[in-house]
């Protein structure tokens, strides 16, 4: 499995980022980064196939909306050209701000 699905699915579970490092091996830096690089790309895949927008960008509201977001993220290949582009522009947009 994808260690980047794996702590947004952690964290969409509730378990805190802290302790999502700490148990995979990582820094607690490097997870949040994983998750908000996985909330960006859940985001474009829903803006990308004409889905209903579900929040999905803040631990919170993976949390909230897991039950329908969790099913979305198996099926999503996270290193699809298309939603790697879009990670790549948002990102860059971010840090301009």
């Amino acid at each position: 499995m994808d260690l980047r699905k794996l702590v947004y699915q952690n964290v969409a579970c509730g378990v805190p980022p802290e302790k999502v490092a700490r148990d995979l091996g990582i820094s607690e830096e490097h997870a949040k980064d994983m998750f908000d690089e996985v909330g960006l790309k859940l985001a474009g895949h829903q803006v990308f196939e004409a889905m209903p927008y579900l929040a999905c960008q803040k631990p919170i509201d993976a949390l909230q909306n897991r039950k329908t977001l969790l099913p979305i993220l198996e099926t999503l290949d996270l290193d699809a050209p298309a939603l790697a582009k879009l990670v790549r522009v948002r990102t860059a947009q971010t840090k301009q701000v």
